[in-house]
Order: C-alpha cells, then structure tokens, then sequence
C-alpha cells in the first residue's frame, strides 16, 4: 500500500455509533423491598435482648472473640435482638435482629456486677424470598 493512500473508512457499526446520539439515562425503576414477616422465638432458640449498657448508650462490640480484639465504634444499643451464631464461655458471637449497632461481632453476656444479655422470647422480623 502506498504511503498516500487515503486511511481506510471506518467499518459500519463502529460509523453508526459515533453518530447516533447518546440515550440519557434510564431512571431507577423503584422495587419493593421484601416485607418482613413475624417470626415467633423461644428462649430455647438462640436469641438474646441487650438489657445493659443503659448508661452507656449500649455493648462494646468486637470484632473478634477475645476482649481485646478491635472495637466497633458503635455500640450495640440496649433493646436491640441478636441471635446467637457461637457461644464461648460469657463471650456471643451475634448476628443482630433488631436494633442499632453493628450487624455482628462479638459481645459479653454479663460482666462482674451486671448481666448484659438476656433469653429473648418474643418476635423478630423474617425476610423471606
């Protein structure tokens, strides 16, 4: 090919798409969430309710099972239902039901003077598919 020849013409679909405008964007389409549903629970099942903390603001969470393990900044407020993933002597690994605070990690049940879980029997919400 001859240093003069013209530069080959760019293929069809590669032309139609520099020329056809930009689409704007589609907006959200907005989907329902799943509703929760009730889930009656037992002592007997696993959950606990946060009973101390009161003063302050809530439990010190871990994200490891030892107590010296990285705080969450955010305590796990008193009132809020967790269920039990693993048990370790007075330390529960927790995923949390309801309530402010992180979403897991670890907590104590009581310390010396207090008790800071207790059996919860009541109701949770349940996502279900």
């Amino acid at each position: 090919s001859s240093p003069l020849a013209s530069p080959r013409p760019p293929a069809p679909e590669a032309a139609a798409a520099e020329a056809a405008p930009e689409k704007p964007p589609q907006p959200l389409r907005r989907t329902t969430s799943p509703q929760p549903r009730v889930h009656k629970v037992s002592a007997g099942d696993g959950y606990w309710i946060v009973v101390g903390g009161r003063k302050s603001g809530g439990l010190l969470v871990r994200l490891g099972e030892a107590s010296d393990s990285h705080a969450w900044p955010e305590p796990l407020e008193t009132g809020a239902v967790i269920k039990e993933v693993q048990k370790v002597g007075d330390r529960v690994h927790y995923e949390k039901q309801t309530g402010r605070g992180p979403n897991y990690g670890w907590v104590s049940c009581r310390t010396k003077e207090h008790v800071l879980l207790s059996p919860y029997t009541g109701e949770v919400p349940w996502f279900s598919p």
